[in-house]
């Protein structure tokens, strides 16, 4: 699952399973992926100096995200009188990326008066390992005595072959990401470049999205489709939800849950992207559909799900 800046409110959301009646049943996701919005990350921000210092401050702020899970893990886990931890994955942002807009400057980094040089490969794992670094010092420093920081995300959703740093700064990572004991991790849109070549670029684990949940142009057959590559080439599935609040969307989601329990993926590792706060909206709706979505979702992290429930049509 992926997420934002989270309160411990709607933390308690994803680290629990709440019933209709609003009571506390069970755990649910057992892991969390921090990542950006889209739309810092297609902006000069997200390619500065100041706003990789300020994703960072975000992620690790106190009383969201990281430190909201920390906090719900312990409300959860007590109120059910069980063990509750959960696993998090923290980011590492690609020297140059291949969309949105532009400063000048990158800015100075690391605190020596110096404007980082991207176009330079030595400063380019400079500013790859400052922000391994940052993250692990933050974490650790947090006293987060219910999250294991298991690994890193690759940040860019295809390999650039055209870079021609592409590979060094990649292996870089992984190498010094393995060296510290984490994993590095990648999640690619559906068939990107060197979305068959996961194992032999190094990464860990890597997962692929069908698409399907953004564009009703695409037939159905896509959820299939993706199913077989990622089985083809053991990579993991990961499901989309756009808009909730839409029974179109929302059917469509479940869809990928049909798929999921027909062909088996449901009983594999798979990630969940959720368009801003989807699951959390849903587990508040007073619209039973809606609602469906975290119910059939939980059932279906636990394995456990048979049939989703579907809109009704008119």
């Amino acid at each position: 699952m992926r997420v934002s800046s989270f309160s411990v409110d709607e933390a308690l959301a994803y680290v629990g399973y709440y019933n209709k009646e609003g009571k506390l049943t069970d755990t649910f996701f057992d892991s969390v992926l921090f990542l950006p919005y889209s739309a810092f990350t297609y902006s000069k921000h997200y390619k500065s100096a100041d706003g990789w210092k300020y994703y960072i401050d975000n992620v690790f702020e106190n009383g969201k995200n990281v430190d909201a899970f920390n906090t719900a893990c312990d409300i959860v886990g007590k109120e059910l009188n069980k063990e509750c931890k959960m696993q998090i994955f923290l980011s590492v942002f690609h020297t140059v990326p291949t969309y949105g807009d532009f400063p000048e400057k990158f800015g100075d980094l690391d605190g020596d008066g110096v404007d980082e040089d991207l176009s330079d490969l030595e400063t380019k794992k400079k500013v790859t390992k400052w922000m391994i670094d940052q993250q692990i010092e933050r974490f650790n420093n947090g006293g987060y005595n219910n999250l294991s920081l298991c690994g890193f995300y690759w940040f860019e959703e295809q390999i650039d072959y055209d870079n021609p740093h592409e590979f060094e700064v990649l292996g870089f990572a992984r190498d010094y990401l393995h060296s510290l004991g984490y994993k590095l991790i990648w999640i690619t849109y559906y068939q990107a470049s060197g979305f068959g070549d996961w194992k032999e670029l190094g990464f860990d684990m890597a997962c692929m999205q069908p698409n399907y949940a953004f564009n009703p142009a695409i037939p159905r057959q896509r959820l299939y489709d993706n199913a077989t590559l990622t089985k083809r080439f053991g990579l993991c599935y990961e499901l989309e939800i756009n808009d909730v609040y839409s029974h179109v969307d929302s059917d469509l989601y479940k869809e990928y849950l049909e798929v999921g329990v027909e062909t088996g993926f449901m009983n594999t590792v798979k990630m969940y992207y959720q368009g801003a706060r989807a699951f959390y909206d849903a587990f508040n709706s007073k619209d039973d559909f809606v609602r469906s979505v975290y119910d059939d979702t939980y059932l279906f992290a636990k394995e456990k799900l048979v049939s989703p429930v579907r809109a009704k049509k008119d």
